[in-house]
């Protein structure tokens, strides 16, 4: 099943994202400059290939988000992922 979540804010400094069910981990990734994660200024990143063996545990599977949307920033809200830039 595809769930979908909105109202969700990440800041820009680094961050835990964790995905859990009823209490069990199910997933982690701690992300940030600091950990060696892609940045840019009104770009949000995304993960390249989810399917890889790494997923999303490391900075390198992550880029700059390439779509543009919206006053230029570059992102795909509420939507699929698009390409890199």
């Amino acid at each position: 099943p595809l769930h979908v979540y909105s109202k969700i804010t990440l800041n820009n400094g680094g961050e835990t994202l964790t995905l859990s069910v009823d209490g069990v981990l199910i997933d982690e990734v701690t992300y940030g400059e600091a950990s060696g994660f892609p940045s840019a200024d009104g770009a949000s990143i995304m993960v390249m290939n989810p399917v890889s063996n790494t997923g999303n545990d490391v900075p390198f599977d992550w880029c700059v988000s390439g779509m543009q949307y919206g006053d230029g920033d570059f992102g795909t809200p509420g939507a699929a992922n698009g390409t890199c830039q």
